[in-house]
């Protein structure tokens, strides 16, 4: 099962695997972390991440195997949405699964420690790149594992650089000179293995820097350009604001002064002295703001970002702005519905990619036995289903007789059939 120990490969040059597509997450990366603004990005990503797991549940059976994985993975689904966000606002991200020498984890690997280097027409990675660094006293040390399918199987290698600077390769350095790593293996090939070891979760969007990647783009990819008249446009209503704040100009001679000659006033927000020799020189400046104006444009805006990340009007804007029409909020609805769900059929891919590594490092440690293990995934679009909709239709549905009303009141009220018959019964 495993390969022969030999020494550290270095990994190959990066730059080709990395080009527009790094470019464009290290973008994505920054426009998601970034503090400034209405943190658009940040709020897309956050609210797709929720929606796309709310009420996720999965399940796994099969005996010990299945216990062991259920048990190994809920953790990771404990703190998933969390996690998931960034990888929204990347497009993309890794769920990988480790054996410490006791327990089976999960760890979620981000974009910028992670790099595809070859992949076949279905998008399945069949060589990537793993980052990992830790600082030593005064050293920094990066271990890049590679994983190559090759030979109806996987290859993993590990190799370990240190270097006095974060984020540099550095020279070439040993696994036993960092604890953590010590007890890890050069290089093992694991048999009868047809895919990756690793759970890739990519948005379903097709990557514009890079249409080849096998990642995604960011979920907020389509109004980069949006987000950005967005925050001109709020920056402008904050100067609104502040420029029209209300003013009171007195003649300097109304006040008092202080130790150093300069007048005494009581809000400095609020007063401004005048010199116009006249103590009972008062005027008031209070202009109209356009506050209205900004805030309706803003709003437009605001609905267009909506559009173009996939969002139901009204997630970030306020519909009182602008009217309307029925079929319109239905379809930006419908719109979101959609989206979500091919979120979620990414997702749940991702997460049946990482459940089958997971069993392959509980065979390979001798975890658990080859027995056969279930998946089960549930997600509820409760909150993102056009629930009104669907109720109208199963109502027409009674009324055509295609439908019996046990039916119906089992559904909405989410009562079990019995309980239904015996309620219309009375």
């Amino acid at each position: 099962m495993f390969g022969k120990k030999k020494k550290g490969v270095e990994p190959r040059d990066t730059a080709v695997a990395l080009g527009a597509a790094e470019d464009a997450r290290k973008r994505w990366h920054a426009m998601y972390l970034s503090p400034h603004g209405l943190r658009l990005p940040a709020a897309i990503a956050g609210e797709l991440a929720r929606l796309t797991t709310l009420d996720m549940r999965v399940s796994i059976s099969g005996g010990a195997k299945g216990e062991l994985l259920e048990t190994a993975i809920g953790p990771f689904l404990g703190r998933l949405r969390r996690e998931l966000e960034q990888g929204m606002a990347e497009g993309g991200m890794v769920f990988k699964p480790y054996y410490d020498g006791k327990k089976l984890y999960v760890d979620a690997v981000k974009g910028d420690s992670f790099v595809p280097i070859s992949w076949d027409a279905g998008g399945v990675v069949k060589e990537a790149l793993f980052y990992q660094e830790l600082k030593k006293e005064d050293a920094w040390y990066t271990r890049v594992e590679r994983h190559v399918m090759e030979n109806g199987g996987c290859r993993i290698e590990n190799s370990v650089f240190k270097s006095r600077v974060s984020g540099e390769r550095g020279t070439p350095a040993n696994l036993d000179e960092v604890e953590e790593w010590a007890d890890m293996a050069e290089s093992l090939f694991i048999e009868n293995v047809d895919r990756p070891l690793f759970g890739l979760f990519r948005t379903p969007s097709i990557n514009p820097a890079d249409p080849s990647s096998p990642l995604g783009a960011s979920v907020f990819a389509g109004a980069e350009g949006l987000i950005a008249d967005a925050d001109r446009l709020y920056k402008n209503l904050l100067w609104e604001f502040e420029s029209g704040k209300r003013r009171l100009y007195v003649d300097i001679t109304a006040f008092d002064r202080d130790g150093r000659g300069e007048p005494k006033l009581p809000d400095t927000e609020l007063f401004r002295t005048i010199d116009v020799n006249d103590s009972g020189f008062f005027s008031e400046w209070s202009p109209q703001l356009r506050n209205e104006a900004i805030q309706s444009g803003l709003n437009t805006v605001l609905q267009r970002v909506e559009f173009g990340c996939g969002l139901a009007y009204g997630t970030i804007s306020q519909p009182s702005y602008v009217e309307k029409t029925a079929e319109e909020v239905r379809a930006s609805k419908q719109r979101s519905y959609c989206f979500v769900c091919d979120l979620q059929a990414q997702l749940k891919t991702a997460l049946e990619e990482l459940i089958a590594a997971m069993d392959v490092l509980a065979q390979v440690y001798g975890l658990a036995s080859g027995e056969e293990y279930r998946c089960a995934f549930e997600f509820d679009d409760g909150l993102v289903a056009d629930r009104q909709r669907e109720y109208e239709e199963k109502v027409r549905l009674v009324e055509l007789g295609a439908m019996q009303p046990w039916e119906l009141r089992a559904w909405y009220l989410g009562e079990d059939p019995e309980t239904a018959k015996e309620a219309l019964a009375q």
